[in-house]
């Protein structure tokens, strides 16, 4: 396998030369085919892929988001809010170390994403969020930092405020409260200090009661928290200026394991022969070597092998499943390095019911296409039903929601969401079905791979159980309508809930 085919369209000029030349001379084809090797050992080839853990370790970031009506102004474009929002997808893909949790406050406050190093997952959460549903205007930082304080378990969290400063003329009591229940606060000011004048619905510009244009700037006042905590005061940083300040600030608040993918390096095979011809080529070594035999050898070398096993393994894959030899599947799978072959060979433990097999496969997968890691969180969540660890299966049913809506991972939640309905599972031998792991094309030509081999498995990894006796959840966190998982009524309802009597927040 070639993890950077890309170089390999130098060897289109190298052919153009070999053709071009009238008549070629040993020195030559040895110093032709020296070229070509360095260009195979660019391009990286690699041999037997394998999965293993590597510890992690990082610190718990807390964004907090000012959703305020001031956070609508247009000194910053495309204005304050959408710069934040920007900077924060920017600092989430870039910092990989850190851990990552979103809160969205105005006069009250609201988590938008638990920390997570999962970045795709943390954007999604967030950009579910529709400021329009937002009827506050004020801004209120002390429920934020309050709930910043019970997102994270960590000795000293860091909270980094996306704000304009708010409208209070001093901050003395929110530094105290961070002081005291040792929050790192700082401050990510977005707005600038001329300010910006606001405009309603309609388009008019907003005045206040005695009809004056409403301008604001940002309030510095703020600064005061940031000084008491040991935190920054930073204008309109850019993400590398957020990850030098995460990076000073660094402190051990989580450890873990993460499943990265190993391999075999074969560049250093390639540069040796490379070496060898460019040596044959410039020394009298290389009259006593027929080009012709060390030609046929430079082509049983490049990465001809590699794919007639991967045609094999797969041929021998889809044989065996369809046979129900799953343990047998899977090894094949396992010597085809893509994450297809990974799906399929998790699929295939599922199938023998060596459920710990699926599950570790299944979370070793990355994936930017948000439909399938959806699918692949479910996958996972229905594992962990199997070997009734519940807890995480919510968590991944939630992960999976978060991403698409689906109708059996909607189902699967609910039926899990109390301690009750976690004794009910123990007693029942299947979950709800999704997509059963063993419909083959034969049986469901209608449906196509999700993993993607020639085997024409289904993608997932479930099985069936019957809706009857489960508990009706009266507020669903999801909304049931597909493809548009917006935050819930109820959501809107918490951020909203201080701000019924406001006259003039700005």
């Amino acid at each position: 396998m070639l993890l950077a085919p890309q170089w390999l369209w130098l060897i289109v000029p190298l052919i153009y030369m070999y053709v071009k030349r009238p008549k070629l001379t040993r020195y030559d084809v040895y110093m032709y085919m020296a070229i070509l090797l360095v260009i195979v050992a660019l391009s990286r080839p690699v041999y037997d892929p394998h999965s293993v853990e590597m510890p992690i370790e990082g610190s718990d970031v807390i964004i907090a988001l000012d959703l305020s009506y001031s956070m609508q102004a247009q000194d910053i474009k495309p204005n304050r809010l959408g710069a934040a929002k920007r900077l924060l997808e920017d600092l989430v893909r870039r910092d990989l170390n850190d851990r990552f949790g979103v809160l969205a406050f105005t006069s009250n406050a609201i988590i938008l994403s638990p920390l997570t190093r999962d970045s795709e997952l943390l954007l999604n959460l967030v950009h579910r969020l529709d400021e329009r549903m937002v009827v506050t205007k004020g801004t209120s930082l002390l429920p934020a930092l309050e709930l910043a304080r019970k997102m994270s378990h960590a000795s000293r969290p860091k909270v980094l405020l996306f704000t304009d400063g708010g409208d209070a003329a001093s901050y003395a009591d929110v530094a105290a409260y961070a002081q005291a229940n040792n929050l790192q606060v700082s401050v990510v000011m977005l707005a600038t200090a001329l300010g910006a004048t606001l405009q309603r619905d309609d388009g008019s510009l907003l005045k206040d009661a005695a009809q004056h244009i409403v301008v604001s700037s940002q309030n510095r006042a703020i600064e005061a928290i940031s000084r008491a905590t040991g935190g920054e005061y930073l204008v309109q940083p850019d993400a590398d200026a957020l990850i030098a300040l995460l990076a000073s600030q660094y402190r051990e608040d989580f450890k873990g394991t993460t499943t990265l993918m190993r391999y075999g390096e074969l560049f250093y095979l390639f540069i040796t022969l490379a070496l060898l011809f460019f040596m044959l080529a410039h020394t009298s070594l290389g009259s006593k070597f027929h080009t012709k035999i060390v030609a046929l050898l430079l082509l049983l070398g490049i990465n001809t092998h590699a794919g007639v096993l991967d045609a094999y393994h797969l041929y021998s894959a889809k044989q065996a499943y369809q046979r129900s030899a799953y343990l047998e599947a899977a090894e094949h799978f396992l010597h085809v390095n893509s994450d297809a072959a990974r799906y399929n060979a998790a699929v295939s433990y599922y199938r023998e019911g060596a459920y710990e097999n699926a599950l570790a496969l299944f979370e070793s997968i990355h994936s930017d296409q948000l439909d399938f890691k959806a699918t692949l969180y479910y996958n996972s969540a229905v594992c962990y039903i199997r070997l009734k660890e519940f807890a995480k299966a919510r968590e991944n049913l939630v992960k999976s929601l978060t991403l698409k809506f689906d109708n059996d991972a909607y189902e699967n939640w609910r039926h899990i969401y109390s301690v009750a309905e976690e004794k009910r599972l123990l007693q029942q031998q299947h979950p709800k079905r999704h997509d059963d792991a063993a419909t083959t094309a034969a049986s469901q030509p209608q449906r196509k791979a999700q993993g993607g081999s020639n085997m024409n498995v289904s993608a997932s990894a479930s099985s069936g159980a019957s809706k009857q006796g489960k508990k009706q959840v009266s507020e669903a966190m999801f909304s049931v309508v597909p493809n548009r998982a917006k935050l819930s009524s109820r959501q809107y309802e918490l951020i909203n809930e201080r701000g019924i009597n406001e006259t003039t927040p700005w």
